[in-house]
C-alpha cells in the first residue's frame, strides 16, 4: 500500500467525502494486478491502479455503485483471467486470476488509516488488515509482505505490512543522483542522500530527497542502516571517495551495492582492494558498472539503467 493511496483516503474523508479503497488481496499466473495493488476511489476521482484492463474498469464501477448506494461492508471479488471463466471472468485474456476486494472507506476508517500512514512517519511497521467486518490497524510483527486466507464466502483476511521498506543510500548528490532519486522513490523507496557538499545545485533542486546527511565520505558509510532493506549507489565525485565508500560498504549486509564506475576504473579499484585482502565473494557482491547493460549514455538514460536492476534485485527473491 503506497502512502499517497493512504493519504488520498484521509484527505477525501477530511473534506466528507465517502470513497473506496480496491486492493488486490491474491494473484496468480500471468495476473496483470499482484498483491498489495490498490485503488482509491471516490465519486469523481481516483488513484494508483490494480493493473489496469478490463477488471480495473469495472471493479471502479463496482466500488462507485458501493459509494452511490451507501453500501459499507467490504466485499470480496474472484476474476479468472480467461473467456471461458464465465460469470467469474474478468473479460481478459492474459491467464492466471487475481482477487479483489472492495471496502467502503468512511469517517469510522479515519483514525485506522491514519495510524497506518504513521508508519511512514516514524518507520515504525504496521499490519493493515482487510475482512468481512472491515479495516484494521494492528502493531505486530509478520513474517510475509501479504498474506491472504479464504476461509469460505463471508470469512477472508488480508493483511499486508506497511512501512517504508526499501532505504535507497545514495552516494553523491550529482546529476545522476537528481535523475535517479525521482524513479526510486516512485517505486517505494525512502531516498537517502549522503555527500560532503551541501549547496550543490543538483542537491538544493532534488525536491524527492527524504533524507540528506552531509558529512566527510570517510565517515559516510557509518550511516547506513544494514538489512535486507537497505540499497547503496556509490556514485562520488572522484575516483577516491569511490575507493573511500565502497571499502566502508563492503562489510555491512547489504540488499544492493553497486557502484557508477567506467570498467577500468572498476578494475583498478577492486585491484587495490584484492591487494589489500578483501576476498573475491565481496567482491562479486558489487555490481559495477551500475545498472544494466542498454548503452545508456546521459544522467536520466544511467538512472533508468540503474532503477532497472534493482528492480531485478528486488524482485528476485
Amino acid at each position: 500500500m503506497k502512502k499517497e493511496i493512504l493519504q488520498f483516503l484521509v484527505n477525501a474523508i477530511q473534506n466528507e467525502k465517502t470513497c473506496a479503497l480496491i486492493t488486490v488481496v491474491c494473484s496468480s499466473g500471468h495476473a496483470p494486478g499482484r498483491e498489495g495493488f490498490s485503488m482509491a476511489v471516490t465519486e469523481d476521482s481516483l488513484l494508483g491502479t490494480i493493473g489496469g484492463g478490463t477488471i480495473e474498469k469495472n471493479m471502479v464501477n463496482k466500488a462507485r455503485k458501493f459509494i452511490a448506494q451507501k453500501i459499507s461492508e467490504p466485499k470480496y471479488f474472484h476474476r479468472i483471467h480467461k473467456i471461458s471463466a464465465g460469470e467469474n471472468s474478468s473479460g481478459m485474456i492474459c491467464g492466471g486470476s487475481q482477487s479483489v476486494v472492495i471496502c467502503p472507506i468512511n469517517e469510522k476508517s479515519l483514525s485506522v488509516l491514519e495510524e497506518c500512514l504513521s508508519a511512514f512517519e516514524n518507520s515504525t511497521p504496521k499490519v493493515f488488515c482487510i475482512s468481512s467486518s472491515g479495516i484494521q490497524c494492528l502493531s505486530e510483527k509478520r513474517h510475509e509482505n501479504y498474506s491472504f486466507a479464504n476461509m469460505k464466502e463471508n470469512d477472508w483476511l488480508y493483511e499486508e505490512v506497511i512501512d517504508q521498506r526499501n532505504r535507497a543510500y545514495i552516494f553523491g548528490g550529482g546529476h545522476v543522483c537528481l535523475a535517479l532519486s525521482p524513479i526510486l522513490s516512485s517505486l517505494g523507496f525512502r531516498v537517502i542522500v549522503l555527500d560532503e557538499r551541501p549547496f550543490i545545485n543538483t542537491i538544493t533542486e532534488n525536491s524527492n530527497i527524504n533524507e540528506l546527511i552531509i558529512s566527510p565520505f570517510e565517515t559516510l558509510p557509518n550511516m547506513v542502516k544494514e538489512g535486507e532493506n537497505s540499497y547503496a549507489f556509490i556514485m562520488t565525485p572522484s575516483h577516491l571517495h569511490d575507493e573511500t565508500v565502497l571499502r566502508g560498504l563492503l562489510h555491512k549486509d547489504l540488499k544492493y551495492l553497486g557502484m557508477m564506475a567506467s570498467k577500468t576504473k572498476v578494475a583498478e579499484i577492486f585491484e587495490k582492494l584484492r591487494k589489500d585482502g578483501v576476498s573475491e565473494a565481496l567482491l562479486f557482491r558489487v555490481k559495477s558498472p551500475i545498472g544494466l547493460s542498454i548503452k545508456s549514455k546521459t544522467a536520466e538514460e544511467i538512472a533508468v539503467s540503474i532503477a532497472a536492476e534493482v528492480i531485478q534485485i528486488k524482485n528476485s527473491s
